[in-house]
């Protein structure tokens, strides 16, 4: 089971990296200094998106 939420996990990070890439044109990983604030936005985006969906 664990190397099943390891790789949901790695899936999510790389959406994360795509999605600062996309949006801001930054080519970032974890250790970069404003990872957790760029991470921190695509989860609210994400949750915007989850809560916009439950609304329709």
């Amino acid at each position: 089971m664990s190397s099943v939420k390891e790789h949901f996990f790695e899936l999510q990070q790389q959406r994360c990296i795509e999605w600062i890439k996309q949006v801001y044109g930054v080519d970032i990983d974890e250790d970069d200094e404003r990872w957790a604030e760029l991470a921190a936005e695509y989860s609210a985006m994400l949750d915007a998106e989850e809560e916009e969906a439950e609304f329709q």
